[in-house]
């Protein structure tokens, strides 16, 4: 908008479509060089500290990690049988790429990016915006395909009694595999342990308020809801975990 193509020009046509084309394909260049980058990112970042842990009970349970590290593996112990790394496994030389991305849906980016648009709004820079929508409408996770490629998982969860929720911030990101994990167990009957964290009273009960209302709306009894706090649950209590 600070950069107007100039309208006498005989490149006017040109210039006009030009700034939505380099602006879309190097937001599609930056988001590739991420992925292609983010393993290694992952890789390079310090060992957890063993001694910042908390109470996990590692009999007969199975962990879905949304995290990349084998923070799992490595202070916990636990078999790699035992752990789904559902958006993948920095350490595995396998895989090429990490899964990366949001969760907003199409109506949600063109509502922001569009926030500031009015009748003045120059046809170019509309242009522009759109080419930039576009790329980031591409860099939604593709949770559909998640869910369908790990079908197995959801099926052996129906008897499960417990589930132990750390770590998750139960964003909109987040919620189909919420979803689908409730749809497949005995909802009715099974008890959600869930971690909040604040600095303060306030922002715990605010936390708690969120994720309370957050499962409340996917069927989960509140009766059926225990809050606690990392600090309450940790191994080593001499050893602040943040």
């Amino acid at each position: 908008s600070e950069n107007p193509a100039d309208e006498s020009s005989d490149h006017y046509e040109r210039t006009f479509h030009a700034g939505a084309i380099v602006a879309g394909d190097t937001v599609g260049e930056i988001y590739n060089k991420i992925r292609e980058m983010f393993p290694e990112w992952v890789k390079s970042l310090p060992a957890a500290n063993t001694c910042k842990k908390i109470k996990i009970d590692k009999e007969d349970s199975f962990f879905i990690t949304f995290n990349y590290t084998d923070t799992l593996l490595d202070v916990y112990s636990i078999p790699m049988d035992d752990i789904l790394f559902i958006h993948g496994r920095a350490a595995d030389s396998e895989s090429r790429y990490l899964v990366l991305g949001h969760g907003k849906s199409r109506e949600k980016i063109k509502q922001e990016a569009e926030a500031n648009f009015d009748e003045e709004t120059h046809p170019a820079f509309i242009q522009t915006v759109e080419a930039v929508e576009r790329q980031v409408n591409m860099m939604k996770k593709d949770t559909s395909k998640i869910i369908a490629d790990n079908q197995s998982t959801w099926e052996a969860t129906k008897n499960v009694q417990h589930i132990y929720c750390y770590g998750l911030s139960m964003s909109s990101v987040d919620m189909p595999y919420l979803q689908k994990i409730v749809a497949s167990i005995d909802a009715q009957h099974v008890i959600w342990h869930v971690d909040v964290f604040g600095n303060n009273d306030e922002e715990i009960d605010t936390q708690k308020a969120n994720k309370m209302s957050i499962l409340s709306s996917l069927g989960i009894d509140d009766e059926l809801i225990e809050f606690c706090t990392l600090d309450e649950i940790q191994v080593y209590k001499q050893y602040a975990l943040f």
